[in-house]
């Protein structure tokens, strides 16, 4: 069976083709409608728990995500890569929604420590 259907896609490969392209142009237009939704809330059905859980919810607020962002360089305490991480850590809590950033570069900047004096390359 596998064999008359590789028969069949080597004899017929560019109508194949011509229709897979077709497919995924058609299926493409529709990329920018896609939305992700990640509130469990809307896949879990309403019952008593899922009450619950809203009120807890208003009480005390909802959940803290935590993300990660890593940077590697050649060496991640070069001023130059320390100037980099501050500026991300200064966006990065200018954001909307953002309580708190913290990194390496944060820490040096509140021990006041100067980057333009750093000098690893000795």
């Amino acid at each position: 069976m596998f064999e008359k259907i590789g028969l069949v896609m080597v004899k017929r490969s560019l109508p194949i083709l011509t229709v897979v392209v077709l497919i995924t142009i058609f299926f493409s237009l529709f990329i920018p409608s896609v939305q992700f939704d990640s509130n469990i809330a809307h896949f879990v059905p309403e019952n008593d728990v899922m009450k619950a859980q809203e009120k807890v919810n208003d009480y005390f607020g909802e959940g803290y995500s935590v993300h990660m962002i890593y940077a590697s360089s050649d060496n991640v305490l070069d001023a130059g890569s320390l100037r980099e991480e501050y500026a991300i850590t200064e966006n990065a809590g200018s954001v909307n929604g953002v309580e708190n950033v913290v990194s390496f570069a944060g820490i040096i900047d509140a021990c006041r420590v100067d980057f333009e004096d750093m000098s690893y390359d000795e």
